[in-house]
């Protein structure tokens, strides 16, 4: 599971404006939603994208997390209700890395192109061994989410893949099946089996290029 660390910070007008505007692009996500009964999120994406340049001037990414949160709230009210639609009340939005930069202690959130607002952040022993660890490399941090008085930040880590060494018998990581390999490298056992682990290894060998994002 992905740990979450909230992290405080003082509010200013700046932010909870900021704040208010998100909560209206939901709203309006909703209104078009429903009266066009859009449930993919490419087509409200498209469907809203215009009008919503014309009401806001925020970066774009607003939108597409306007769009995301607007179905998801759809999504959860239509379980329980037949009829009519959600409304966003609370003050909070969620920002992926293209809308900020964390520094450790503190945060800054991209409003408008060029814009930005700075948010110094409050923590204690355990935020801070989370910072220490992102500092050192070993932790990224993903979408983070905002309200009046926190901000909620999730730490991840990366890892690779390692190949499967020589004569070794074990899970691959791909699936839960083992192969055994002779001294020469050569899978053992019938044709099937060793096509398989021939499979595997290149796959392993692909994805050790190209790192592979784990849950921290």
């Amino acid at each position: 599971m992905r740990p979450r660390s909230p992290f405080g910070y003082e509010p200013n007008e700046e932010i909870r404006r900021l704040l208010e505007d998100f909560r209206d692009m939901v709203n309006f996500c909703i209104d078009y939603a429903c009266k066009r009964r859009v449930t993919s999120y490419a087509e409200l994406r498209k469907g809203v994208y215009e009008e919503w340049k014309r009401r806001w001037s925020c970066s774009t990414h607003y939108c597409h997390s306007a769009c995301k949160i607007a179905l998801a709230m759809l999504k959860t009210y239509r379980r329980k209700h037949k009829e009519g639609k959600p409304e966003a009340k609370k003050l909070f939005m969620q920002l992926d890395p293209q809308l900020y930069k964390f520094y450790g202690d503190r945060v800054r959130i991209s409003a408008k192109p060029r814009k930005f607002i700075f948010l110094d952040l409050k923590y204690g022993e355990c935020q801070r061994r989370f910072i220490e660890a992102w500092r050192d490399g070993h932790l990224k941090t993903g979408e983070i989410t905002i309200n009046e008085t926190k901000i909620i930040i999730p730490f991840k880590k990366e890892e690779g893949w390692r190949p499967m060494p020589q004569g070794f018998k074990g899970g691959c990581g791909l699936r839960k099946a083992t192969w055994l390999r002779d001294n020469n490298g050569r899978f053992e056992g019938d044709e099937k089996t060793c096509k398989q682990g021939e499979n595997a290894q290149q796959k392993v060998a692909q994805l050790e290029l190209q790192k592979t994002t784990v849950l921290y």
